[in-house]
């Protein structure tokens, strides 16, 4: 009868210890990949092989204003990953409208991209875009400024009032709080490419 027993509380304490490893392995292979989005200084900066170049001009809740080095004029605002509004030589745009909370860039997940609906205005002109931020990957990359290990970010977006649509895809660096290698197309160069 000991043995019996024995046997039995081997045998439940295997089926828990078997059970314990099954629900351990279950939550290693859910936990997804989360991007946290920088938190950028006032005077950081950032110039690039292309002739690009940002420097931190205010924070503030949350929200960064970048200005162009390469062009003093020209500024841009982000909230953690997403662009709020903008200045450049041609235009001015006013971020109205996301069905996102702009708290949604804040983080980027690797198992779902972040698709949203975005309206804005562009000198006076209502523009409205299906947006996504997804990331493909990991990688380790040597640029100019060093070696980093990235994760690849990829912006699509695309026009819902004419056959407009863009792409970029970033090596963001934790390390650098910005990216460190671009590559987006454009209908002026072909493309453009920037490394840090």
């Amino acid at each position: 009868m000991l043995f019996f027993f024995s046997f039995i509380l081997g045998t439940i304490s295997l089926s828990l210890t078997g059970t314990a490893f099954a629900a351990a392995l279950s939550i290693a292979q859910t936990q997804e990949p989360v991007i946290a989005a920088p938190h950028w200084s006032p005077g950081s900066s950032w110039e690039y092989s292309d002739g690009y170049g940002l420097r931190v001009s205010a924070t503030e809740n949350g929200t960064t204003v970048f200005q162009r080095i390469d062009a003093p004029s020209q500024w841009f605002s982000m909230r953690g990953f997403l662009r709020q509004d903008a200045a450049s030589a041609t235009s001015k745009r006013q971020t109205i409208y996301r069905t996102e909370a702009p708290s949604a860039g804040d983080e980027l997940k690797g198992s779902a991209p972040l698709v949203f609906q975005r309206e804005y205005l562009s000198n006076n002109q209502l523009v409205v875009h299906a947006t996504s931020w997804t990331v493909e990957r990991r990688e380790r990359i040597t640029v100019p400024a060093g070696t980093f290990d990235c994760w690849v970010i990829v912006w699509r977006a695309r026009s819902l009032k004419s056959n407009w649509t863009g792409f970029e895809r970033w090596w963001y660096s934790p390390e650098a709080q910005h990216y460190v290698q671009s590559h987006a197309p454009d209908a002026a160069t072909n493309h453009r490419n920037g490394r840090l």
